[in-house]
């Protein structure tokens, strides 16, 4: 039995009747009586009938919509093997973007441990310390990523022709000596050009001096591939790494 109170001044409102009704409806008990609160008599006994099983609230409230976790386990095991066969077969693509960042990744360690070692004489550290320095850079550049990219893959292939040439010290003939000596202090000055483009740091400044720092990279690009054409004619009768420069700077 389910007992709905009403205000004893209000126990003649057919709003509030009417509101007990529904009350009623949606609870879905047997049966209530409409008593009043204050004597704890029945007011209106055609209430307990229409509060039992057998009404129908005009006005029902709604009822949320089941889920379906059936159908979400189902889609997502396919989603996610499919996300992932999608990422091996990017992986083992030639060209993809783990390979170039593997390699990328390979340039400045290869470089510092060239630095760091104690069998590099001055010069090639030198020259190494620079190719270091500009890889850094062009990583770090965030305007001008063209320009910085073809920077860095033809750093990466300067790295790649001194260590072929350059990778039995104790056979080095002076000629060889002199001219990496020759080619470390054409280095210099390129170094002293793209260093000034590593100092953009903010938005504005990175706008305010855009064009100017594409030229420098583009100057700098240059002044690097005529570095290793004149250590490559310096060289050109000891037929170390001929065939590397002409596949990798001469186009």
């Amino acid at each position: 039995m389910c007992y709905l109170y009403s205000n004893p001044r209000n126990d003649s409102s057919p709003r509030i009747r009417l509101l007990f009704d529904r009350v009623g409806a949606q609870l879905r008990v047997p049966a209530c009586s409409f008593t009043d609160g204050a004597k704890g008599k029945a007011l209106d006994e055609a209430v307990v009938s229409r509060c039992g099983n057998s009404v129908h609230d005009p006005h029902p409230l709604p009822l949320p919509p089941q889920p379906q976790p059936h159908a979400l386990r189902r889609r997502l095991p396919r989603r996610a093997s499919s996300a992932n066969d999608s990422s091996d077969a990017q992986s083992r693509e030639p060209g993809s973007s783990s390979v170039v960042a593997a390699a990328r990744a390979a340039t400045p360690v290869v470089l510092t441990a060239l630095v760091q070692s104690a069998d590099v004489f001055p010069p090639l550290k030198s020259a190494v310390s620079f190719l270091l320095q500009v890889h850094d850079i062009c990583e770090k550049m965030k305007s001008n990523r063209e320009g910085a990219d073809e920077l860095r893959l033809r750093v990466e292939g300067v790295r790649g022709y001194i260590v072929e040439a350059f990778q039995e010290e104790e056979d080095m003939s002076i000629e060889l000596y002199d001219a990496l000596v020759q080619f470390d202090n054409a280095l210099t000055s390129i170094l002293v050009a793209v260093d000034n483009v590593r100092w953009r740091k903010t938005r504005v400044s990175r706008l305010a001096f855009s064009a100017r720092d594409a030229e420098t990279l583009r100057t700098v690009k240059q002044r690097l591939d005529d570095a290793m054409k004149l250590l490559m004619v310096n060289l050109s009768h000891h037929n170390i790494g001929e065939d590397f420069f002409l596949s990798n700077f001469v186009s």
